[in-house]
């Protein structure tokens, strides 16, 4: 008769952990490290303590934010984190500024700082500041801790896992889960806007409103949340019946549509100008890959 040994806790762990799903966890976690050692490795020798800071500000933003949950106390870091990001951003910006040398002698009208302080990062450090300087609101971190995940999975694709398979395969999708995040981050500034006003400070939330117009201007997914929600309060009056307000809201559209052009609606003003257009257009809006030291966070850019 044959005796059968008992199975321990040690036989369950060695059959656990010899399993070739775990061992495909340990080898890719194993590779990835090796990757960011090397990167990080090369940075310290050549001096570039912008991949450092960059990587840390991002880490201490996203996991401040997490923890805020949790611990009160890690507001204050999700702040610090998101600040100094876009202080790098900007400072990277400058530095580039001052590089180019297509600014040197222009003639131009309009001063070369008028494109650092229209840039996307200067409006957002802006945001991150007056943040900074208000009472704390989770609502007003969302925004900053959605950028900072969405740069370090960029990062760890684009950077630390630049020849696998698994980076190839998954830009198509990473390109449409940027654009449609980003733009659910559009309506979310509205959320920051009733935050602000909920706290009882007009002046807050007249910064924050100057600040949002800015963006407007070099943001085409601001500009669609904007007829976006004309759109919806639009259909509502419809429903209502009020004749007046019907003509009202529609002229409110028009005047939009001219003052926040998008290229939906300058395609559909081209296809109402041309008698025949094909209707097959390959036109589409494509998201941007972050790159990981511009720290850009809108398609436009």
């Amino acid at each position: 008769m044959t005796k059968v040994k008992p199975i321990t806790s040690t036989m369950v762990f060695e059959a656990f952990w010899e399993c070739p799903e775990l061992a495909l966890v340990r080898n890719f976690i194993s590779r990835l490290w090796m990757r960011i050692y090397d990167l990080l490795q090369m940075a310290a020798n050549s001096n570039q303590t912008l991949m450092y800071l960059w990587l840390l500000s991002h880490a201490t933003c996203l996991l401040g934010f997490v923890g805020s949950f949790f611990v009160p106390g890690a507001y204050d870091a999700a702040l610090v984190g998101c600040t100094a990001t876009y202080v790098l951003a900007v400072s990277r910006h400058l530095r580039f500024l001052l590089s180019d040398t297509r600014f040197r002698g222009s003639s131009s009208t309009r001063a070369p700082i008028s494109e650092l302080l229209r840039g996307e990062n200067t409006i957002l450090l802006a945001m991150a500041t007056l943040m900074a300087t208000t009472a704390p609101s989770v609502v007003k971190m969302v925004p900053f801790a959605t950028f900072a995940s969405m740069n370090l999975v960029s990062f760890v694709l684009l950077d630390v896992m630049t020849a696998s398979h698994f980076t190839k395969t998954s830009v198509p999708f990473l390109r449409y889960v940027e654009t449609t995040i980003l733009s659910h981050m559009c309506y979310w500034d509205y959320a920051v806007m009733a935050a602000y006003a909920w706290e009882g400070k007009a002046c807050w939330l007249v910064i924050f409103v100057v600040t949002w117009l800015m963006k407007l201007e070099i943001s085409e997914l601001s500009r669609k949340s904007v007829h976006g929600v004309l759109a919806v309060v639009s259909c509502v009056i419809r429903a209502s019946g009020i004749v007046l307000l019907v003509s009202a809201m529609e002229d409110l559209k028009s005047g939009a549509a001219v003052l926040l052009p998008t290229r939906e609606i300058l395609l559909a003003d081209k296809a109402a100008a041309t008698p025949v257009i094909n209707s097959s257009s390959k036109h589409r809006v494509e998201s941007l890959m972050f790159d990981s030291f511009s720290i850009i966070n809108d398609v436009d850019r």
